[in-house]
């Protein structure tokens, strides 16, 4: 069976569109050749991938285990096509770092441009996917190296876990501006964003506002740290993000504060699992640990400081 990759291409353009005509505008080509080359995909692989049902494209069971391993397909085909183009400018690497994440406007810019002032002969792509998405690609060597939340463990990965405190950001002209250190008594009662429920952070505002016997009074969640921050900004209330987070240097009128009791939660940094590490990207992940331990957080013995 030879299966092309444009035919992968319009798979992935229909799955994730749900339509021909979204898959037509996404890869620049006509209606009739999407539906042409997905049909034939189907005839090839013996499976019917997609119900039609009024211009919409439904993805079959089928079409959802597939959809993973074309993903990655098409990646590694990316990643030559990267590497070839690479080669032709005179750079001789290219390595893929996942993001979950904050992490991709926090640290992992200032560690990637420290990398890159001593390898000027190397790209680097920073993708942002989920935790599970970043330890299978690192798994199947299809990123170089992540960082997650939290350390998840897999065989063939290697997880270093790291623990950031949080603080407290409050816009500047906020009554509770003026206090270095913000309680559940302080805060009893005044709108706070959270992340998400059960998210680590939460669950630890949770407890410390409990057995304080005050109010926590979550207005609203941000998925994302950064989401946070901008509600913050905004006056919706005062956010409880990582230190890295909030230290962030952007002029939107927050000030960190520091919460007590103090609270953190695990967040780490993934790599392929080998007795030996490519010695180019134990470099990147050298700096990415100094681009976290800048912040005051230990990283784990053995590593440089």
């Amino acid at each position: 069976m030879e299966i092309k990759v444009r035919q992968l291409e319009v798979f992935q353009a229909v799955y994730e569109t749900g339509s021909v005509t979204g898959a037509a505008a996404r890869l620049h080509c006509s209606q009739p050749a999407v539906s042409a080359s997905l049909a034939n995909f189907e005839r090839q692989l013996g499976l019917r991938l997609f119900d039609r049902a009024r211009g919409r494209f439904t993805a079959t069971p089928e079409a959802d285990f597939l959809y993973a391993e074309v993903e990655r397909g098409l990646m590694g085909i990316n990643r030559i096509a990267t590497r070839a183009a690479g080669i032709r400018s005179g750079r001789t690497r290219n390595l893929r770092v996942g993001v979950d994440g904050s992490p991709a406007i926090g640290f992992v810019p200032a560690a990637v441009a420290s990398f890159l002032s001593d390898h000027p002969d190397v790209t680097i792509d920073i993708e942002s996917r989920s935790s599970k998405e970043i330890v299978d690609l690192v798994a199947d060597r299809l990123l170089d190296a992540g960082v997650i939340e939290p350390a998840i463990n897999r065989a063939g990965v290697r997880a270093e876990p790291f623990r950031p405190v949080c603080v407290c950001l409050v816009p500047a002209d906020h009554p509770l501006a003026d206090h270095e250190v913000l309680t559940p008594e302080l805060l009893s009662g005044m709108p706070m964003i959270g992340c998400f429920e059960r998210h680590p952070i939460d669950v630890q505002l949770t407890q410390v506002f409990e057995e304080a016997g005050c109010d926590l009074n979550v207005v609203a969640r941000g998925y994302y740290h950064n989401t946070s921050r901008n509600l913050a900004r905004c006056g919706v209330g005062i956010a409880v993000v990582d230190a890295m987070n909030g230290s962030i240097g952007v002029d939107d009128g927050l000030l960190a504060r520091r919460f007590a009791p103090e609270i953190s939660y695990e967040m780490g940094i993934v790599s392929v699992d080998t007795p030996q590490l490519d010695p180019i990207v134990e470099e990147l992940i050298s700096c990415l640990w100094a681009a976290v331990e800048s912040h005051g957080i230990e990283v784990p013995s053995g590593r440089p400081r």
